[in-house]
C-alpha cells in the first residue's frame, strides 16, 4: 500500500511527536525505516507525483508544472500530457490488480486493471467522470466523496478548515469501502489537506499565532490524518509493506518576488497600457445591476469570454510580444524566452542570442539582494539542458529559477514592487519531502533514508517481484530492506526495454468550463 500525503513536512511531524502527540507517525517511524525525500525541481504537485509514479524525470514524462505553455498561452496539465508508463500501467499489464485514489494528473481517468479515482479534479461539476469504471463514482457519491475542497469554502483569505477535515475523513471512508471490497495488489491513495492547510495557515505556527484562534487548524489535519493512517495500518494487516511519502515538504514565506516585473525593469519584457481591472469590473457590475433579468446573461456570457482571453494583469494579452525577449507564464519559475521560429512573435535568434540572453538573465537574478535585509533573492537558476534529459525535456522550460527558501515567485506584469510580503498565502513548498516505510520487509527504527522522488517506483516494482525497466532514473531503496528478507536477498532485476517506451493516452483533455474552474482554483492558491 502506498500513501500520499501532498506537502507533509518533517520539521512539524517531529516537533509535534516530541509534544505527545501523533502516536501513529510516531509509531510507524520507530518501526519502521524513513528519511527525507527530494523532490522535483519545481517541488511542485504535478512534476513531483508524475515522477513519483513513474520513476523518471519531468524530460521523459513531459510534465513541468500545472501548466503547459503553449506558444503564449497556457492550458492545464492532464493525465493525457503524461508520456512516460506509470506504475499502474507496469503492474496492470502484468495482470495484477491496482487501485489508485487521487493521484494528481490522473484526470481523464485511465482505463486501468482495477479502480483509478481521478485526482486534482478540483471542479464543481459534480457530474464530471472521475472514476473508471464509471459505476464506482455512484459508489463514492453514496459515501459522499468530494474530490477537492470548493473554491468557495473559505474564511476570508483562507480555505475554511472544516472542508479539509471533511474532505479527509470522506477520502478515508472511500479508500476503507475500496479496501473491502475490491481486490488489490497495490493500492494508492493521496491526502491532499496538509498542503491546502499549510499554504494559507502557516502565518499562525509563528507571528503571534499562540493567541489567535487559527493556532491549532494545521495540528488539528495531521492529527486527523495520524488517525486514518492508524485506521489504514490496521485493516491491510501486518503482512502488507505500507510506503508513506510526501511530493514536498513546507516552510514559511518572506516575500513574494515578482519576475516580470524584474524583466521589465531590465529591459527584457514591455508590457502595454496598463489597465485597471478593478475599476473596469466594478463599472461592468454596476451597470448590469441597472440592466433588465433577460439581458444579464448575455453580459456573463461576454465576462466569461474576455477572461478567457485576457485573465487579468500578467495575461500574454498584455505584453508586447515585438519588445519582449524573456517572460515567467506561471508562478511556478519555469522561464521562456521568445524565440524566433518558436514562438508566434518571437525576436531572439536561436543559439548563440538565446544563450546570450539566458546567461545575462542567470547572471543579474544571482546577484539580486532583498533592499531591505540584504539577502540572496534567487538560490539558483538552471538552464533546461542542466536538469532534465529525455524525449520530452525540449518542452521543459529555458531557464528554471529556485528561489531562496521564504520567497514565492509572482508573474504579474504589471504594478511598481519588486518584492513585498506575501498576501494570502504564508507558507509554500520545499524541496525536502517526507518518506516512511513500515512492513514485513522494511527495518525498524532505520532514520537515516535519503531519496529521490523517483525512486519510489522502482522501489514498488521489487518489493513487487517486478523487474525494473533500464529507462527509468530512479533506483530501488535497498538499504530500507530488513537483513535476512526476501527483498534484501533477492537481487534487483533490471529489463531492458526495446523500442518505444511511452504510454498511449486517449485524448480527452478538460472542456472549457472546467479548464476554467481548474485555472480559478490555482489561481486561488497561487500559482497564476
Amino acid at each position: 500500500m502506498v500513501i500520499g500525503i501532498d506537502g507533509a513536512e518533517w520539521s512539524l511531524i517531529n516537533n509535534w511527536i516530541s509534544q505527545g502527540k501523533l502516536p501513529t507517525f510516531k509509531k510507524l517511524i520507530e518501526n519502521g525505516a524513513s528519511g527525507l525525500l527530494k523532490s522535483t525541481l519545481p517541488p511542485i504537485t504535478p512534476p513531483a507525483w508524475v515522477s513519483a509514479f513513474t520513476g523518471v524525470n519531468p524530460g521523459k514524462h513531459n510534465i513541468f508544472g500545472f501548466f503547459v505553455h503553449e506558444g503564449y498561452n497556457i492550458r492545464v496539465v492532464d493525465s493525457t500530457d503524461v508520456k512516460a508508463k506509470t506504475i499502474w500501467e507496469i503492474l496492470g499489464a502484468k495482470g495484477l490488480k491496482v487501485t489508485v485514489v487521487n493521484v494528481p494528473v490522473t484526470y481523464p481517468p485511465e482505463k486501468v486493471n482495477g479502480i483509478m479515482v481521478s485526482g486534482m479534479v478540483g471542479f464543481r461539476d459534480v457530474s464530471l467522470e472521475y472514476t473508471y469504471p464509471r459505476e464506482i463514482r455512484n459508489e463514492l457519491e453514496k459515501i459522499g466523496y468530494i474530490t477537492d475542497v470548493p473554491v468557495e469554502a473559505r474564511l476570508g483569505h483562507a480555505l475554511d478548515p472544516e472542508h479539509l477535515l471533511h474532505m479527509t475523513e470522506k477520502r478515508k471512508e472511500a479508500v476503507i469501502h475500496l479496501l473491502k471490497n475490491y481486490p488489490w495488489d497495490l493500492f494508492i491513495v493521496v491526502f491532499a489537506a496538509p498542503d491546502r492547510v499549510q499554504h494559507f495557515y502557516w502565518r499562525y505556527l509563528i507571528d503571534g499565532g499562540a493567541n489567535s484562534p487559527f493556532k491549532n487548524v494545521i495540528l488539528s489535519v495531521y492529527e486527523a490524518l495520524d488517525a486514518v493512517l492508524e485506521e489504514l495500518v490496521e485493516l491491510v494487516g501486518k503482512d502488507t509493506n505500507i510506503i508513506i511519502f510526501s511530493d514536498h515538504g513546507f516552510g514559511p514565506l518572506k516575500k513574494e518576488f515578482f519576475l516580470n516585473h524584474w524583466f521589465k525593469g531590465v529591459g527584457l519584457l514591455k508590457p502595454l497600457m496598463q489597465r485597471d481591472y478593478g475599476v473596469l469590473k466594478g463599472l461592468i457590475s454596476r451597470a448590469t445591476s441597472f440592466l433588465p433579468d433577460r439581458f444579464r446573461p448575455l453580459i456573463v456570457k461576454r465576462k466569461q469570454k474576455s477572461r478567457s482571453v485576457r485573465e487579468g494583469p500578467q495575461a500574454p494579452g498584455n505584453i508586447d510580444w515585438l519588445q519582449t525577449r524573456a517572460w515567467l507564464g506561471s508562478s511556478d519559475g519555469r522561464v521562456t524566452i521568445n524565440l524566433k521560429g518558436r514562438q508566434p512573435s518571437g525576436i531572439v535568434e536561436p543559439n548563440r542570442e538565446c544563450d546570450e540572453v539566458r546567461n545575462s538573465i542567470i547572471q543579474g537574478l544571482l546577484q539580486l539582494q532583498d533592499a531591505d535585509t540584504g539577502e540572496k533573492i534567487i538560490a539558483n537558476v538552471y538552464k533546461r539542458e542542466e536538469i532534465y534529459h529525455g524525449l520530452y525535456a525540449g518542452n521543459g522550460p529555458d531557464l528554471l529559477v529556485e528561489p531562496k527558501a521564504g520567497y514565492f515567485l509572482q508573474n504579474q506584469v504589471h504594478g511598481e514592487e519588486l518584492c513585498r510580503k506575501p498576501g494570502t498565502l504564508s507558507a509554500d513548498h520545499r524541496p525536502d519531502g517526507i518518506f516512511l516505510a513500515y512492513g514485513p520487509d522494511f527495518k525498524t527504527g532505520h532514520k537515516t533514508v535519503r531519496a529521490q522522488i523517483t525512486d519510489i517506483t522502482p522501489t514498488i516494482l521489487h518489493l513487487m517481484q517486478a523487474s525494473v525497466p533500464d529507462y527509468m532514473d530512479g533506483r530501488v531503496l535497498t538499504e530500507t530492506f530488513a537483513s535476512g528478507s526476501e527483498q534484501a536477498i533477492r537481487a534487483v532485476r533490471y529489463e531492458r526495454i526495446e523500442g518505444d517506451v511511452q504510454r498511449t493516452a486517449q485524448k480527452d483533455a478538460y472542456t472549457r468550463k472546467e479548464e476554467e474552474d481548474m485555472k480559478e482554483r490555482l489561481r486561488r492558491l497561487g500559482y497564476m
